[in-house]
């Protein structure tokens, strides 16, 4: 089994994540498996000079709310309108600095993060800026 370094330590297939970063930030997800830079896997994917995460974001229990900001955010990226389910979100390749492995939440946390992106922005920030401070 593959492993890659997050935010906040080890991260493997299987994990719950929470995205910080990017055209795909706050979703939380489950990551379904790790190529490593270097491997085939990843050559034939992606150019990424970073590990490439794959993450499966649709699973969650995301508030009517975020779903709909999801749904805005993905229809901006792509230029047209898309309905959650029609996002691209069961598949992600994220890197690994973008992502925090979400055991350092607490229930509450996770509650918040799946309510808002601005619940989520902010816990986000704060604890990104905990596990990078120097």
């Amino acid at each position: 089994m593959h492993m890659t370094n997050c935010i906040n330590g080890e991260l493997r297939a299987g994990d719950t994540v929470v995205s910080v970063e990017g055209d795909y930030a706050y979703l939380v997800g489950f990551v379904l498996r790790i190529n490593l830079v270097g491997s085939p896997e990843h050559n034939e994917e992606t150019e990424n000079e970073t590990d490439d995460v794959h993450v499966e974001f649709v699973g969650a229990n995301y508030s009517k709310q975020r779903i709909r900001e999801i749904e805005a955010e993905i229809s901006d990226l792509y230029g047209e309108k898309k309905a959650f389910d029609d996002c691209g979100l069961d598949d992600v390749i994220m890197s690994p600095d973008k992502l925090i492995r979400a055991d350092v939440f607490t229930n509450e946390e996770m509650k918040s993060i799946l309510e808002s992106e601005e619940k989520a922005a902010e816990i986000c920030k704060r604890v990104v800026t905990q596990f990078t401070k120097d």
